[in-house]
C-alpha cells in the first residue's frame, strides 16, 4: 500500500531490497539480471563518488553518469505521464531515484545480514 511519507517509502524499499537478498539465498534460480541492476547502480554511484573525492576521477565524469541517469528517469516518467499529471513529473521522476537508491542499498546491506525475524 502507498506509504503517508517519503521516509516510509525509502524505509520499505531499502527493506525490500534486504528480503529479496533473502529470497535469493532461498532460490537461487529467481535471480534476474533486473534485480541486480539497483545495486550496481548504488556501487557505481559510489564508487565514482570516492575516486571523485580522491581526484582520481574528474568530477564531470561523475556528473554525466547522474544527468545521463537523470534524463532517462525523466524521459520514462514523461512517456508513462498524462497531461492530467505533467505536473508531478519532477515529484515522481525523485521518487524513482530514491527507490531505486533504497532498495539497491537494501540489496547491498542484505548480503551481509544474516536471516532475521525483522526482515
Amino acid at each position: 500500500h502507498p506509504r503517508r511519507t517519503v521516509r516510509k517509502f525509502i524505509q520499505q524499499m531499502f527493506r525490500y531490497g534486504i528480503l529479496r537478498v533473502h529470497m535469493f539465498k532461498k532460490h537461487k534460480s529467481a535471480v534476474k539480471i533486473t534485480h541486480i541492476i539497483p545495486p550496481a547502480f548504488v556501487v557505481t554511484i559510489v564508487l565514482l563518488s570516492v575516486l571523485t573525492l580522491d581526484s582520481v576521477l574528474d568530477p564531470i565524469f561523475l556528473a554525466a553518469v547522474l544527468i545521463s541517469y537523470f534524463l532517462v528517469n525523466l524521459l520514462s516518467v514523461l512517456l508513462k505521464s498524462t497531461k492530467e499529471n505533467l505536473h508531478f513529473v519532477l515529484l515522481v521522476s525523485f521518487l524513482i531515484f530514491l527507490l531505486h537508491f533504497s532498495w539497491g542499498l537494501g540489496f547491498i546491506v542484505g548480503l551481509f545480514l544474516p536471516r532475521s525475524k525483522r526482515w
